[in-house]
């Protein structure tokens, strides 16, 4: 198995680091999309403040996240919730 890995890795150290990073960006953006959306399902009024802390992201990804899905904030200003657009599902 080891010997599949240092075919496709990259050779030098920078080009590691780069495709490490790029991979794991890629499988975390993967993984807080689900993890959000079944967040959001299950804790409707969660605050985008609280998402932002539990992922570690700015609240500009909470948001192009919940564009992407169709999740809007609804209710009232005292008492907001989330609601996920049922055509996007």
């Amino acid at each position: 198995m080891l010997s599949y890995y240092n075919e496709i890795m990259p050779k030098s150290t920078n080009q590691t680091l780069d495709f490490l990073n790029a991979l794991s960006k890629e499988i975390l953006s993967d993984n807080v999309e689900k993890i959000l959306l079944s967040i959001i399902k299950n804790y409707p009024k969660i605050s985008q403040k609280e998402l932002t802390e539990i992922f570690n992201v700015s609240s500009k990804t909470i948001q192009r996240i919940n564009k992407k899905y169709g999740i809007k904030n609804k209710g009232s200003r005292k008492k907001p919730y989330w609601a996920i657009d049922d055509k996007d599902e």
